[in-house]
């Protein structure tokens, strides 16, 4: 239902409902639909296809109506599931799940897909809060461009990853990766794919871990003079 008159808006029409295995070649349109015409005219424009709601970062993995499709590698698979310690720096209902099977490849992670590229305008550092079963194990944290030239092993030329290590296990914590610590970071590319390495360099040992909230932050520095007034610092 038109919600203003003489302006333009946009409408949204939710076709949840119908079977996407049919084809559809005809698009029929009524205004002001079950009242007969009195002579008026109505204008409509870029009529399109989209997602109500897209897989994009911040990441906080708590949609009721998205599907993240975690794809695992090398061993390792991926999911979204109940927060199994819903404690300290993080209390949210749900997280995902990354499990190192024994015997994974010290490479092995899991991957999920962006809807649309990643806006480097908010900052270049990304925060996860991450649940670890043993303190010092290396994450790896990787961005790809997926339309860029593979090389010869299939994988996008175009990528970003930094590494930060837990500090302590059996609880939250929060991890920080500055993207442009990455030499060939290049904030204007298109990083569709987001990819996460657990214990990366370490053969599987069945372990799980999980991790949320994953989000973009301007990095501060602490510094003198101090106002304590900074919304984006941690005093």
């Amino acid at each position: 239902t038109t919600t203003v008159s003489n302006q333009w808006e946009t409408l949204t029409f939710d076709l949840n409902a119908i079977d996407p295995t049919l084809v559809y070649d005809k698009a029929v349109l009524f205004f002001n639909f079950g009242i007969s015409g009195t002579g008026e005219t109505y204008y409509f424009d870029n009529i399109k296809t989209t997602k109500l709601e897209l897989v994009k970062l911040p990441l906080t993995f708590e949609s009721e109506t998205l599907e993240y499709v975690w794809n695992g590698f090398g061993g390792a698979g991926g999911a979204v599931v109940a927060n199994p310690d819903a404690s300290g720096i993080n209390t949210s209902s749900k997280v995902t799940e990354l499990n190192k099977s024994n015997g994974a490849q010290t490479w092995a992670g899991i991957s999920l897909a962006i809807d649309e590229p990643i806006d480097f305008s908010a900052g270049t550092t990304v925060k996860m809060k991450v649940w670890s079963p043993k303190a010092g194990a290396p994450v790896l944290f990787k961005l790809e461009d997926t339309s860029s030239p593979k090389d010869a092993n299939g994988n996008p030329s175009v990528v970003a990853e930094v590494f930060a290590n837990t500090t302590t296990s059996g609880e939250w914590e929060e991890l920080s990766f500055d993207l442009s610590t990455f030499p060939a970071f290049d904030p204007s590319k298109n990083y569709n794919n987001l990819v996460i390495f657990y214990d990366f360099g370490n053969p599987g040992e069945g372990a799980t871990f999980y991790f949320d909230d994953i989000s973009l932050m301007k990095l501060v520095l602490l510094q003198l003079p101090i106002t304590f007034d900074n919304a984006d610092l941690d005093y």
